[in-house]
């Protein structure tokens, strides 16, 4: 196809940050996510992600809980601790 087509260059990179409580130490990584909580929008990269994760990890799958939340109601309930983690 490339020779066929012409491809811009990518243009961004957006990282995932993995974003815990202040107070919590327990997970530093995505090795860390199994057994623990999250919530996530539906169809979005992160859910995506994460449910690849899940398909990779079916001993310790991470627990998604699906929500139509803006940010700032996930941040407000991560700071709560209604789930463990969020991925962004």
């Amino acid at each position: 196809r490339a020779e066929k087509y012409l491809y811009a260059a990518p243009i961004a990179q957006n990282p995932n940050v993995l974003v815990v409580k202040k107070d919590d130490s327990s997970i530093k990584s995505l090795d860390d996510i199994g057994g623990k909580s999250t919530e996530v929008v539906q169809a979005t990269t992160s859910a995506k992600q994460l449910e690849a994760y899940n398909a990779e990890h079916t001993d310790n799958p991470t627990i998604l809980n699906y929500t139509k939340a803006d940010f700032q109601q996930i941040m407000v309930r991560l700071s709560d601790g209604q789930f463990d983690y969020k991925i962004f």
